[in-house]
C-alpha cells in the first residue's frame, strides 16, 4: 500500500523534516504498529507461489479509498471521541453510543457494501487468499 499519506510519512520520519510532522497524527503508530502484512496482489503472488503454493482464489477487499477515508477521516478524531466519551455521564452514554453506531451504519455499510464499485478498479489494500500445495 503506497499512498502519498504513507510516503508522506516515510519522508517524515527517515528525513526529520517539520513540515510532515502534522503527519504523526493522522499516522499514530500505523506504520510501526498496523501494516507490516500490506502488499501488493503481485507481491502476494510472488511470496505465496514462491513458498510452494498455488492461488485458488482471491476475495480482495479494503480499497486504498476506503482506507484513505480511515486514515484521514476517521483515525485522527478517535483519541478525541474516546476521551470525550469519559467526560459523559453514564446514563447516557449508551444512548450517544447508540447514535454513533446508527449513523456509522447509515454512512459506512454502504461504502463498505460498494468498495469495489467505489475502488474504480484502484488496487486493493489488503486480500482473503484461498491456496493450495503445488
Amino acid at each position: 500500500m503506497k499512498n502519498i499519506l504513507m510516503k508522506s510519512i516515510l519522508m517524515y520520519e527517515k528525513g526529520g523534516r517539520k513540515e510532515f510532522e502534522f503527519l504523526k497524527m493522522l499516522d499514530r503508530g500505523r506504520m510501526s504498529d498496523n501494516v507490516k502484512m500490506v502488499n501488493s496482489y503481485e507481491g502476494w503472488k510472488n511470496i505465496i507461489e514462491n513458498g510452494g503454493f498455488k492461488i485458488e482464489d482471491c476475495i480482495p477487499h479494503l480499497s486504498k479509498s476506503l482506507i484513505q477515508i480511515w486514515d484521514i477521516g476517521l483515525r485522527p478524531i478517535f483519541p478525541l471521541l474516546k476521551k470525550m466519551t469519559a467526560q459523559i455521564e453514564e446514563n447516557s452514554l449508551m444512548e450517544i453510543k447508540k447514535e454513533w453506531v446508527e449513523l456509522f451504519m447509515k454512512i459506512g455499510y454502504p461504502i463498505i457494501e460498494n468498495d469495489k464499485l467505489l475502488a474504480c478498479d484502484k488496487e486493493f489494500c489488503f486480500f482473503c487468499f484461498i491456496l493450495r500445495k503445488k
